[in-house]
């Protein structure tokens, strides 16, 4: 009896050890809850999250609370890459999802771990700095409140951010090592291969998940790919900041990895045309705009420049079709966006006034911002420019500036350029392992810039701040190694 249960107890750690087997079993168990309609949303989530902690613990027994910790990171960063497309319920107006909890149980159980050492110290953190700009930022949306008229947005938006700032945090703290670093790494190109293999069924198809708005299009329109994200724009983003990371991995790795890198980045080009996001067109053009100038040498850039027109060329005699279904849709969208400035409707009209009544409102806040998830109410019930019933700015910079005020925009505009000013520093005095990792947030960050105008709203898109998190993750590790001219 002994031995089968010495037996079954191997058995268990052999499948709770690696924390991908959690992930994916997590991931099934979900799909198919969602499928059969046998739990309630909430019930799912609560289940799914109590499944999670469970496996986690039969793997941690008796080891470090920080390996725990680190799981916990991992499986609420692929929650959050899902977003609402799985098992999401509304409880009082606020939607409750995998990633949302996960994050309230990471933060339990760090401060459990905590308590219980006998002591408050921390890991030393090196890029404390960037990590104090989000506390003041969360400190200032906090005392927001006192002037945002909406009074529920402005509570949904602070615990929203409460939880992006917790990401932010335990993934400086917890993503320390290279093996760690790699493991984030590869977490982003599986959820980047994953949503694009989707999409290209979605294009073929025209079928979608249920949270797709495309279903509501009509049928002609129904091959415009959203993979899980409410709409094309959210998704487009979300491919415009991917694309470095297949870039750096053909760029610096042999074999299998680059071959994979080289069939997805064909497949990551058509699908991002096919969303028809003009404002993610024009990012990837800048990210290569910037590579090309600035992370290329010489002989680096006739060698590009001769495989983008050999690939070019088999893409147009693989299937000419593809090729020139791509290249309409992309010069159509392109002469809409050159068109749309001179006309005095559609999308870039509405975008117009959208940032003049923004000023507006932020003239009368006296720069201090309209309150935390307040630009909504201003934009519905105070508008002075016509903006066709939209409400959300579809700006980053500007909803952060209507929003917050000049003091947090100027803030988060030295926070943003001196976070690629230190990454590029890295760039350029490390060796070819240090600009594998530094390479492609640098081109996310270059092409943030432009992507970020292209949704309604990236406050809510969990990716955006787990790029964040991954940059000083990759920045403090650096400094905390002083790591200068590896491998040089």
């Amino acid at each position: 009896m002994k031995s089968k249960t010495t037996a079954l107890s191997q058995q268990l750690q052999l499948y709770t050890h690696n924390p991908a087997l959690v992930i994916f079993a997590w991931m099934l168990v979900a799909a198919a809850a969602l499928a059969a309609g046998l739990l309630h949303a909430l019930v799912g989530n609560l289940i799914l999250v109590a499944g999670v902690l469970a496996c986690l613990l039969l793997k941690h027994l008796s080891r470090s609370l920080d390996g725990l910790c680190r799981d916990l990171l991992f499986i609420s960063l692929t929650a959050g890459f899902m977003g609402n497309s799985l098992l999401t319920y509304s409880l009082a107006g606020i939607s409750v999802t995998p990633f949302r909890l996960l994050m309230l149980v990471s933060a339990v159980v760090f401060l459990a771990g905590l308590l219980f050492s006998g002591s408050l110290e921390l890991e030393p953190i090196y890029v404390q700095d960037y990590l104090f700009f989000f506390a003041f930022w969360f400190f200032y949306a906090f005392i927001s409140l006192a002037w945002a008229p909406d009074k529920f947005a402005a509570i949904s938006d602070l615990l929203f951010f409460f939880l992006s700032f917790l990401l932010i945090f335990f993934t400086v703290y917890y993503i320390r090592t290279p093996r760690d670093i790699s493991s984030l790494y590869k977490l982003w190109l599986v959820m980047a291969g994953a949503f694009l293999l989707f999409a290209l069924f979605e294009n073929i198809t025209g079928l979608h998940l249920p949270i797709s708005k495309i279903n509501e299009y009509a049928p002609h329109l129904r091959q415009i790919p959203t993979a899980v994200f409410h709409n094309q724009n959210d998704f487009a983003t979300f491919l415009a900041l991917s694309f470095p990371f297949f870039l750096a991995l053909a760029r610096y790795k042999q074999g299998l990895p680059r071959l994979a890198a080289v069939a997805f980045i064909p497949l990551l080009l058509y699908i991002l045309v096919e969303t028809r996001s003009r404002a993610n067109y024009l990012s990837l053009g800048l990210q290569l705009f910037f590579f090309y100038f600035f992370l290329l040498r010489g002989a680096g850039k006739l060698k590009l420049a001769a495989l983008a027109l050999g690939g070019g060329l088999l893409t147009f005699l693989a299937s000419p079709g593809t090729y020139i279904r791509a290249w309409n849709i992309f010069s159509s969208q392109l002469s809409q966006l050159i068109a749309g400035f001179s006309l005095d409707y559609g999308s870039v009209f509405v975008r117009l006034n959208l940032i003049q009544n923004g000023l507006l409102f932020l003239f009368q806040s006296r720069f201090f911002g309209v309150g935390a998830g307040n630009v909504e109410y201003h934009m519905a019930h105070n508008p002075v420019f016509d903006t066709r019933g939209i409400v959300n700015m579809h700006n980053w910079w500007f909803d952060l500036l209507v929003g917050y005020g000049a003091i947090i925009f100027i803030a988060f505009i030295l926070f943003y350029i001196t976070l690629f000013l230190n990454l590029y520093l890295y760039w350029r005095r490390g060796g070819e392992a240090v600009r594998f990792l530094v390479e492609p947030l640098l081109l996310a960050l270059v092409g943030f810039t432009l992507a970020s105008i292209s949704s309604s709203r990236i406050t809510y898109l969990t990716f955006i701040w787990a790029l964040f998190g991954y940059a000083l993750a990759v920045l403090n590790h650096l400094r905390s190694n002083n790591i200068v001219e590896e491998d040089q």
